[in-house]
């Protein structure tokens, strides 16, 4: 008879121990956001709000909340890109951008969702999505510049 073992459970650690893997994650993932390249002679930029938020986290609430105003900020990003992008089109490159920003955002939530299920409804869940929707924002924010900043999306016209 073959015996069925059960579902191996994931190994609950201290929140304290895992605060400060977590808060390196995230930080990993989004400190490429938005930054120069500096020469080793530069002097060290001065510390964002983000930098200090992230600094002075000290549970999952704090890093969620961080993680948060970082994703406000990209999506704030995000939209005066987009409107600074729709200024230059017409009509029907307009119409086109509008649909592929809504697909992209349902993209986003349903990619960004699954990424974050093997969390849901644990204290890492909200840091796992708002980390993968500002990874992804980050990247259609990038997106829409290249747009911008390309002769080959400029109407002839414009």
């Amino acid at each position: 008879m073959r015996r069925i073992s059960k579902p191996k459970r994931r190994r609950q650690t201290d929140p304290q121990r895992r605060l400060p893997a977590m808060a390196f994650a995230v930080l990993a993932l989004v400190a490429p956001i938005g930054l120069g390249h500096a020469s080793a002679k530069s002097r060290p930029a001065p510390k964002s709000e983000i930098d200090k938020c992230f600094g002075q986290a000290s549970n999952d609430t704090e890093v969620a909340d961080c993680t948060g105003q970082q994703l406000d900020q990209e999506n704030a990003a995000l939209n005066a890109t987009y409107k600074a992008l729709t200024a230059e089109l017409d009509d029907n490159e307009k119409a086109k951008l509008v649909q592929a920003e809504r697909s992209w955002i349902a993209f986003r939530d349903t990619e960004c969702a699954f990424s974050a299920s093997g969390e849901e409804g644990g204290t890492d869940w909200p840091v796992v999505l708002a980390a993968c929707q500002l990874s992804l924002t980050s990247q259609r924010v990038k997106d829409l510049k290249g747009y911008l900043n390309s002769e080959e999306f400029k109407p002839i016209g414009k």
